[in-house]
């Protein structure tokens, strides 16, 4: 009867780590670039790696910026500059207005960043786009397409974004039968 029920929770573990937060191409991805990163190699070496040191190391903030994919309201009024509001025309204003109330907003999308210029100018602009960037965690960092530039502030664009559960860090290691995937 024990091996019945283990052999059942053995199979259950194994349908929650494949029906995980990752797809079969990104676990392919990101297990390449964890073998590559040279922060991962004394970690992956033992043959039973801690795995939760692992997963704590991808949940990480890398130092990767990133365009913040839900960017609220208040942090994009705290970014302005609100002596320059005023000299900004009424319909500038009224499009300021209507980007923060569509607030959260992805700032991976080109035609929000292309609003905050449109809206504030070369010269302001900067400014409020920086306050747009966040670290990219390591795991969000291997999955990030290339860095684009508005106004001279540069981040990825992130394909995936959230962290990821120890659980799911052991099925990157190691392949459902048991042998080491990395």
């Amino acid at each position: 009867m024990k091996k019945i029920f283990l052999a059942i929770l053995l199979m259950v573990m194994s349908m929650a780590i494949n029906a995980g937060v990752l797809t079969n191409a990104q676990i392919t991805t990101v297990r390449a670039a964890m073998v590559a990163d040279t922060n991962l190699t004394a970690l992956l070496a033992p043959a039973q790696p801690d795995v939760t040191a692992i997963s704590n190391y991808l949940n990480a903030a890398s130092t990767v910026d990133a365009w913040n994919d839900s960017i609220d309201s208040r942090t994009l009024f705290e970014a302005m500059d609100i002596t320059l509001y005023d000299a900004v025309t009424a319909g500038k204003r009224d499009s300021w207005s209507l980007l923060l109330q569509f607030a959260p907003v992805d700032m991976k999308r080109a035609q929000y960043r292309k609003a905050i210029v449109d809206v504030w100018g070369t010269v302001s602009a900067p400014a409020i786009l920086t306050a747009c960037l966040r670290k990219a965690t390591n795991l969000e960092r291997y999955l990030a397409n290339a860095a684009v530039t508005t106004q001279g502030v540069s981040g990825v664009r992130l394909t995936f974004s959230g962290s990821i559960p120890v659980n799911e860090v052991t099925g990157l290691i190691f392949n459902d039968n048991g042998t080491r995937a990395i």
